[in-house]
């Protein structure tokens, strides 16, 4: 769940076993902004932090962002409103 705090979003979720995951954000065009996180997650809860820094490290815009997830065949996308 996206919880936005004055120029970051924290994103949190858990998984039921090892699990590769990947965490992305696009613009509301579809368009690939940030790979938040990418890498292999044991059984639990975890958190990753998005600064609202593009891939080039640059800030993005406040504005309509989408956070996709991806961990082993598990699949989710979640709107996010991002204040700077």
């Amino acid at each position: 769940h996206p919880m936005p705090d004055n120029g970051k979003t924290t994103l949190a979720g858990a998984v039921a076993r090892r699990r590769d995951v990947i965490v992305r954000i696009y613009d509301t065009a579809g368009k690939p902004v940030a790979v938040v996180e990418r890498a292999t997650r044991e059984p639990g809860s975890h958190a990753v932090t998005w600064r609202g820094k593009d891939d080039a490290g640059r800030d993005v815009a406040s504005g309509v962002y989408f956070c996709s997830i991806a961990a082993g065949d598990f699949r989710d996308s979640r709107k996010i409103v991002y204040l700077r």
